[in-house]
């Protein structure tokens, strides 16, 4: 995908890596974090992940953020009885989930179940969630200042949005 994005020929520095292992200082404008790749480590990693991000951007840099609703997922989950199940089909391939919620951890638990090619793969995953309020408080506590959350389409935040976006300002 970076290939591809380089490929647009926009004047944009694209890196690759982990972003548990960040050692940038003050050297971006923007540091971009999309399609809930933020909250997949335990607690203490993902402070640490935030502080990196902050470290990474210049004066007046900027940090965007987007994952999943927690209150509309918990929603979803608990008015299926405790678990959910979804599915994508595309021709013969089916992509499943069965998502759970652990109430002591703050975290989906999700099996994935692909078929491919006649092929099927199973795999476990969990996400943290986050409610606005407890991820601007941890974007605080990274040296964060100004916190702005949005739904998917741009527009105030709300619980029943799908998708929650926040713009934090060094």
């Amino acid at each position: 995908f970076l290939e591809v994005a380089r490929s647009a020929g926009t004047a944009v520095d694209y890196r690759l890596g982990d972003m548990r292992e960040l050692e940038f200082e003050a050297e971006f404008d923007l540091v971009v974090n999309v399609f809930t790749s933020f909250g997949y480590f335990d607690d203490d990693t993902n402070r640490n992940v935030l502080a990196r991000f902050q470290r990474a951007l210049k004066p007046a840099g900027s940090l965007l953020i987007e994952t999943l609703n927690a209150n509309r997922i918990m929603s979803i989950i608990t008015g299926a009885g405790g678990q959910s199940i979804s599915m994508l089909e595309r021709g013969d391939d089916l992509l499943i989930d069965k998502n759970g919620y652990d109430i002591a951890s703050g975290r989906t638990v999700t099996e994935r179940i692909s078929l491919r090619d006649g092929r099927v793969r199973r795999y476990p995953f969990s996400v943290r969630m986050f409610s606005p309020a407890e991820l601007a408080s941890l974007l605080r506590e990274a040296g964060f200042a100004g916190i702005e959350v949005f739904d998917q389409d741009g527009k105030p935040f709300t619980l029943a949005a799908r998708r929650m976006w926040v713009v934090a300002t060094v």
